[in-house]
């Protein structure tokens, strides 16, 4: 039996700005850049996970997420990277729940982008 992960309608804090900082040597203007690449390369993720989960598409759900995992890794959004995490292991299984993890890792996208261009 699989554990499901929760989605809370709200993420207090989408990064983890100190980790992030210290993952990169305080290099504040390196974070900028990689969150600015960030932004431009996922802006339209989440509408790609809504549009493809409504599809039931789970091979782009999959890569999707796959893809997703490593930039929560990278930009310390651990609640994307759980999310995408949940929604990868949902889609290569056809797991009946995928369309609804696909739809709390759009909402998780969202906030993080919002996240970055707040800091920016």
């Amino acid at each position: 039996m699989s554990s499901r992960i929760p989605a809370p309608a709200i993420v207090a804090e989408p990064i983890d700005w100190r980790a992030l900082l210290a993952q990169f040597q305080d290099r504040e203007a390196f974070v900028r850049k990689l969150a600015d690449s960030v932004l431009v390369a996922h802006a339209e993720t989440p509408a790609r996970l809504r549009a493809a989960a409504a599809s039931g598409d789970h091979e782009t759900l999959a890569f999707l997420a796959h893809t997703l995992k490593g930039v929560g890794g990278n930009m310390k959004a651990a609640h994307v990277q759980t999310l995408a995490t949940q929604t990868e292991r949902d889609a290569r299984t056809g797991h009946a729940d995928t369309g609804a993890s696909a739809a709390h890792l759009a909402e998780a996208v969202d906030a993080m982008l919002a996240a970055l261009k707040a800091r920016a």
